[in-house]
């Protein structure tokens, strides 16, 4: 019975989630849909993505605050994603040196992600202003003066492959254990 119990810790140790580690690519699955009962009556969006992020010092622009910073972040290097059944895709950032998230207490929250959507050529982005996540969306003139809609935001990081393979590993190993400790000696 020890064995098993021993199996079983050390197989689950392989299946904790990994945090992204400097130099190396992260991919997480990112959702986003309107903030029902926040400010009344607000248009219905819809955000499905994975975000590829990389820690990575430089100069960012938090549109929140409106203000530029210089430190590690984690640099959104590229997006897969659909907003309101619509492709959108990475834009270059308007201001600062890339689009980023922060990662505090083993969550990734929004910082500032520019993005275009739907073939449009002007940048749109996913902000956190202090008070709520919103997405702001440029209007046709591109002009920054188009709709902001209160979000919520939820992002977690995709499992490594290798962690997959090390759960299975684990199992398997926790299955012939049981089976020997079944069969009489």
């Amino acid at each position: 019975m020890a064995k098993v119990v021993a199996t079983f810790f050390l197989a689950s140790l392989f299946f904790l989630p990994r945090t992204a580690q400097a130099d190396s690519a992260t991919v997480i699955n990112v959702t986003a849909t309107t903030c029902e009962g926040c400010f009344g009556t607000l248009p219905q969006i819809t955000l499905n993505a994975q975000f590829t992020v990389v820690a990575t010092t430089a100069t960012y622009f938090n549109s929140g605050s409106g203000n530029y910073f210089t430190m590690t972040k984690y640099e959104v290097t590229g997006i897969e994603a659909t907003f309101d059944g619509e492709e959108m895709s990475l834009a270059s950032p308007t201001h600062g040196d890339g689009s980023w998230l922060s990662y505090n207490n083993g969550q990734f929250t929004l910082g500032t992600v520019y993005f275009t959507f739907a073939g449009d050529n002007y940048a749109s982005w996913l902000e956190n202003d202090f008070a709520f996540n919103l997405v702001e969306i440029s209007d046709a003139n591109g002009d920054d003066y188009g709709q902001n809609i209160v979000i919520n935001w939820n992002a977690v990081p995709t499992p490594e492959p290798g962690t997959c393979l090390f759960l299975a590993i684990g199992l398997l190993g926790l299955a012939v254990t049981a089976k020997r400790s079944k069969t009489p000696a």
